[in-house]
């Protein structure tokens, strides 16, 4: 995915991945881009165009996306899912809270986000 904000062009393919964090029903993953910039993209299934509830895998929602794919009940259930995805620019600041948030150990969040304030 290509975005250009603010003079800045964010590109998923030429940029070099940092980071994943693949919560369920959202994948995240930071970014660099080859002039130090950072940005976050998110992708996500939407089921009939709505966002999956929170905590919910795409499976749970429609139990059909599990069955034998050349059935038809399979077919017809991958028709109603699509994908949204986004460009996030992101502040070098802002890339590193979210590394702290998303893959640092939670042992270790209240004291290296008293480094970020």
């Amino acid at each position: 995915m290509k975005k250009t904000t603010k003079g800045v062009t964010y590109e998923t393919e030429t940029a070099k991945s940092f980071f994943s964090d693949g919560l369920i029903g959202e994948n995240l993953t930071l970014y660099q881009t080859s002039t130090g910039e950072f940005f976050l993209f998110s992708i996500r299934p939407l089921i009939d165009g709505k966002r999956i509830p929170k905590g919910k895998a795409t499976h749970e929602i429609l139990p059909d996306l599990l069955a034998d794919p050349g059935t038809e009940r399979c077919q017809v259930a991958r028709k109603r899912v699509t994908w949204q995805d986004k460009i996030r620019p992101l502040t070098r600041r802002k890339a590193l809270a979210w590394c702290i948030r998303t893959q640092m150990p939670r042992t270790f969040h209240k004291e290296l986000t008293r480094f970020l304030k």
